[in-house]
Order: structure tokens, then sequence, then C-alpha cells
């Protein structure tokens, strides 16, 4: 089986391979991220893959493939763009997408510069959730980002709570707790 992210890489690799030979074809297929035939969820992992492949020192092209895809995605479709960029904020999408943390904030500053860059900019940004339609385009970039970085602080810190409620669950009974000396030579760290 063919997991959703290596279908979103080799979408990626046929951006890059044909945004120098044919834009109708790009048009097309950012159409289909757009347009609710495939799910946002594969618009939020081409977009990622879009961010990751931009320096690639391998590119066939010195076109800036994402922001070719992005304008195109916010000319076809400002709706289904801004919510595949309100998507790229939650952390626990991210995170189940497979994706590292680290990566969150610079993927989503980058993705909301080329929609800023795009010809659609104005309708892309009053599908935004508010504040950020009401915020000036050039603070857009760094409020995403601080905002990111703020939901993904919150959702690792809640994460970590859990962890440690989980692990104090399974030592919390004096058998467990010989059982943890005995196997692993002392309690896990929490």
């Amino acid at each position: 089986a063919v997991m959703r992210d290596e279908v979103a890489t080799a979408v990626v690799d046929f951006f890059t391979l044909v945004s120098a030979k044919n834009l109708t074809k790009v048009g097309w297929v950012s159409q289909m991220l757009v347009n609710h035939t495939l799910p946002i969820t594969f618009t939020h992992d081409v977009l990622v893959e879009l961010k990751a492949n931009m320096n690639d020192p391998n590119a066939l092209s010195n076109l800036d493939v994402g922001a070719i895809v992005v304008n195109d995605m916010a000319w076809l479709g400002a709706k289904a763009t801004a919510a595949a960029v309100e998507l790229m904020t939650d952390p626990w999408n991210w995170e189940n997408e497979g994706y590292l943390a680290a990566d969150q904030v610079s993927t989503i500053k980058q993705i909301v510069q080329w929609v800023l860059d795009s010809n659609n900019t104005a309708e892309v940004v009053s599908y935004f959730p508010s504040p950020f339609n009401e915020i000036a385009f050039e603070d857009l970039v760094a409020a995403f980002g601080n905002f990111t970085q703020m939901r993904s602080e919150a959702y690792l810190a809640e994460e970590a709570a859990n962890e440690t409620d989980v692990n104090e669950a399974y030592y919390s009974t004096g058998g467990a707790t010989a059982l943890a000396d005995v196997l692993m030579g002392g309690i896990a760290a929490s």
C-alpha cells in the first residue's frame, strides 16, 4: 500500500518536472488539490512537501515550484487554500502526519509567504479565521509563525503531562514498582 505522504512526494516531483515545461498541467493538478476532489489533508501534505523540496539541489529547474503551485491554488480555490493553511497550524495533525514538530513553524511561514506572493492574496486571506483575516498582509507571516509556535508548545506540554500521568498509573502499585525494579533495573524515567 502506498502511503499518502509518498503520493504527495510524487505529486511534488511531478510539479517540479512539469513546472518548467507546461503550466497548464500544473494548473490541472493544483485545481484537484483545491476543488475537494482530494482530501484537504492530502493538500496539506503536498504543501509540506513543496516546502521541503524548496531548496533541493537536485531540482531540475530554478523555478520556485511552491510559489507557482500555491499561486494556482489561491486563484482556483481560495477557500480550500486557506483551509489547508489553517490545518497546517494544528500540531496534533502535524504530528499524526508524521512530520517533525521542529519543521512546523518554518513550513507554515513559507506557505503563508507564498500565499502573500500569489495573485489572489486578498481572497485567500478573507477565508483565514479571525484574527488572521484582519491583520495587515505584511504581518501575516510572523502572526502565523507565532500562533503556530504557541499551539505547538501548548500541545507538546499537554502531551508530556499526559505521558507522565500514564507512567504514574503504570507504576502506581507496589507490585508494579517491584516488577519494574526487577525487569528494568528501576522505574523508568517519566
